[in-house]
C-alpha cells in the first residue's frame, strides 16, 4: 500500500485545477448537431410557407449529421 505524504499532496494540488471546466461528450456534440440540423429544417421550411413534413426521422438526420461531419 503506498501513502501519500505531505509533499506529494501539495505536488498533486498544484497541477489539479481546482475548478475544473464542464467537459462536452461525444453526445453532447451529437445533440448540439442535431438541434441545429432541426433549426435548420424548420427555418427552411418556415420561408418556403410550408410545415416539416413528419417523414424526416431522427435517424434520416443523424445520418446528414453524421455524413456531414465525416465529409469536414
Amino acid at each position: 500500500m503506498q501513502v501519500v505524504d505531505e509533499d506529494d499532496e501539495r505536488a498533486l494540488e498544484m497541477f489539479m485545477n481546482r475548478n475544473p471546466a464542464p467537459r462536452r461528450t461525444l453526445a453532447d456534440i451529437i445533440l448540439e448537431k442535431i438541434t441545429e440540423k432541426q433549426t435548420e429544417l424548420q427555418t427552411q421550411f418556415s420561408d418556403a410557407g410550408s410545415e416539416c413534413p413528419s417523414t424526416i426521422s431522427f435517424h434520416d438526420v443523424l445520418r446528414n449529421i453524421i455524413q456531414h461531419i465525416i465529409i469536414k
